[in-house]
């Protein structure tokens, strides 16, 4: 199994108890699906950097973030019923990189020492 992260863009005009709900659909298809859901982030209604074409003078829009543990053939199933679902803005369905993996250190580039020397017959 591996780690996967869903962020999805839900339009706020639906109200709290739909975004709940549809909180808890998202949650469910990958539970069915056969993922096994770890953590939801709900960072709320958050202003939108750009315009969607798909719906008009959207200002804003409710972010959860998933965390779930799956098989690689999840997420094609899961962006086929992400694609229908209804007030959903966008989604993105990545890959998580694993902790230990991000906290890298990072080592400076050593550059070796280059002589340089006179070319040329010039006195």
């Amino acid at each position: 199994m591996k780690s996967y992260e869903l962020m999805v863009l839900i339009n706020p005009i639906v109200g709290e108890a739909a975004i709940e709900g549809l909180i808890k659909k998202i949650e469910d298809k990958i539970i069915a699906l056969g993922g096994e859901v770890k953590k939801t982030d709900k960072w709320g209604v958050k202003k939108l950097q750009s315009d969607f074409k798909n719906v008009k003078n959207l200002k804003n829009a409710f972010y959860v973030l998933f965390y779930f543990d799956a098989l690689p053939s999840v997420p094609l199933p899961l962006k086929a019923y992400l694609k229908v679902t209804e007030h959903l803005v966008r989604f993105s369905v990545m890959l998580a990189v694993p902790k230990d993996e991000r906290e890298v250190e990072v080592k400076p580039l050593e550059i070796p020492e280059i002589k340089v020397e006179a070319v040329g017959g010039q006195s």
